[in-house]
């Protein structure tokens, strides 16, 4: 009943909305102009390691560049700022530094300045959403000017992928100066200073509403080569946070490409504006006190079962494919096997609750605002409800505060990753980290990431994956509940080349071009 009422919203909006706002056109507003429609705000200092990946990274990447890139298929590694890249053994990485870079305020690239951002993380112990992908790193050494080495405390055969994420993105030494106590950067407030192809034109920027990125003059890229990489003059970010007002601003031309909410959709396709899709996130209700710290009936592994079998998640289909596993597709972790290893069985759930003496269990969780994620803990409330379990469920304006309160034993949050280690290092542990805030980890979970880190092979790879993966889900370590459908919207009569990136919600600018 529940997923009828829902189905039936979604149609009327998009009735409602294709009442008005017209059809795209070619001539909304400068071809060398790409407007840019964010679902997200930058309430931090602009630099890379302040921010969390998704829909950050194609707004980071305007103005800052990794020392490797990733593709858009999230595995193969290509030359950034660093041009070649050598193990030497399994626990130390050679880097060699791309001549003739300078970050935007003049400031060349060289050895000692991929030294004092790695600095930031290692020495100064400054903490950000992403920086537990240094966990493994002991040191940086600068070799000579060109030349850098990465020295690891134990192996990491992903770090060349963490060098083409966040913890990749070069800051000048400069702006790594004007650091406070608290380890943000003072001069990058209302600034970029990075070696990236586009700089931030503060002055043609309002806070909280638009930024304006114009190119780097001192770009170290020139002449047919830079304007076929980045062929846009300027790139205008403009931020929607409501995903209603986002599509309207879509339709009605104001911004060219945009993240679409489900409910929003039906109105932007009918309008003629092409839609690409993707499952990605898994959106989960995820278990903060996994360990039952703070409501001892979690610490035991029939209630965690219990919950996940009381969920039916063929109610998600609205909204995405539900799924009982953590981990989504394209992360070697992954195995289609595991999408129902929790077959709705409410017998079963409370069959559990009754043998853990947990049949009247009380939950309280935080939720997002959102209409999708809204409905979607409706449908789990629901089902628990049917089950004997209580989900008090309260919605806040920041999900990651208020996650760490432990009046909470878990939140609604979908997340997407590049690689299998990042959703066991950004979830599970080790230590308090943004999905993970009360810090609670799995010492049988954490010994099987050392193994598959320090795999070279992708056979031996592949299996110390597979091994993360049944594990995480026969131990119910969350309540995974579905793939999420993202859809994005663009004006295709203006910009071609758009394309989703594993592991990201959020296409990136490279590679979208004028049509």
């Amino acid at each position: 009943m529940l997923r009828k009422q829902i189905m039936a919203v979604i149609a009327a909006v998009a009735v409602a909305a294709s009442a008005f706002i017209g059809a795209p056109t070619a001539t909304a507003a400068s071809d060398k102009v790409l407007n840019w429609g964010s679902a997200v705000d930058v309430t931090t200092p602009w630099e890379p390691y302040a921010m969390s990946d998704g829909h950050f990274r194609p707004i980071m990447a305007l103005a800052y560049e990794s020392l490797l890139k990733v593709r858009t298929d999230g595995k193969t590694i290509d030359p950034g700022l660093a041009t070649k890249w050598v193990w030497k053994g399994n626990k130390a990485l050679v880097l060699t530094l791309r001549s003739g870079v300078k970050f935007s305020d003049g400031t060349a690239l060289d050895a000692a300045a991929v030294k004092a951002n790695l600095d930031r993380v290692l020495v100064n112990k400054y903490a950000g959403p992403r920086t537990g992908a240094l966990n493994n790193v002991s040191d940086v050494a600068v070799v000579n000017p060109t030349t850098v080495q990465v020295n690891l405390k134990q192996p990491d055969s992903l770090l060349p992928l963490w060098l083409s994420l966040n913890m990749g993105y070069m800051v000048s030494p400069k702006a790594i100066a004007s650091a406070d106590k608290t380890g943000n950067l003072a001069d990058l407030l209302t600034a970029t200073d990075g070696t990236g192809p586009y700089v931030l034109n503060w002055g043609a920027s309002v806070k909280g509403s638009k930024y304006t990125f114009d190119r780097n003059p001192g770009y170290w890229q020139k002449g047919a080569a830079l304007t076929k990489a980045f062929p846009f003059d300027q790139i205008v970010v403009k931020v929607y946070t409501n995903a209603t007002a986002r599509a309207n601003a879509l339709r009605s031309g104001d911004i060219d490409i945009a993240l679409v909410g489900a409910f929003d959709m039906p109105a932007v396709d009918k309008a003629g504006f092409q839609v690409i899709t993707e499952n990605l996130d898994v959106i989960a209700l995820r278990l903060t006190d996994r360990n039952g710290e703070n409501v001892k009936a979690l610490g035991d592994l029939r209630v965690r079962q219990a919950l996940n079998y009381a969920i039916n998640r063929d109610q998600f289909g609205a909204f995405g494919v539900g799924t009982s596993q953590s981990f989504t597709k394209g992360l070697d972790a992954y195995n289609p096997k595991w999408d129902d290893f929790y077959k709705y069985d409410p017998a079963k759930a409370k069959s559990l609750l009754a043998a853990a003496g947990a049949s009247n269990l009380t939950l309280s969780v935080a939720g997002i605002a959102d209409p999708t994620f809204s409905a979607i803990a409706q449908i789990v409330q629901a089902d628990l409800r049917a089950v004997g379990v209580t989900l008090n469920i309260t919605n806040e304006a920041n999900i990651f505060a208020a996650a760490g309160n432990p009046k909470y034993q878990g939140f609604f949050f979908p997340y997407g990753a590049a690689s299998s280690a990042s959703v066991v290092n950004d979830i599970f542990g080790p230590g308090k980290v943004r999905l993970n805030p009360l810090g609670q980890s799995d010492p049988k979970l954490m010994a099987l990431l050392d193994t598959y880190l320090a795999s070279t092979k992708a056979a031996d790879q592949g299996k110390a994956a597979q091994a993360i993966g049944q594990y995480v889900t026969s131990n119910a370590l969350e309540i995974p509940l579905a793939r999420l459908t993202y859809y994005v919207g663009y004006n295709q009569k203006k910009i071609k080349g758009v394309s989703f990136t594993t592991g990201n919600v959020y296409p990136q600018y490279f590679g979208i071009s004028p049509k």
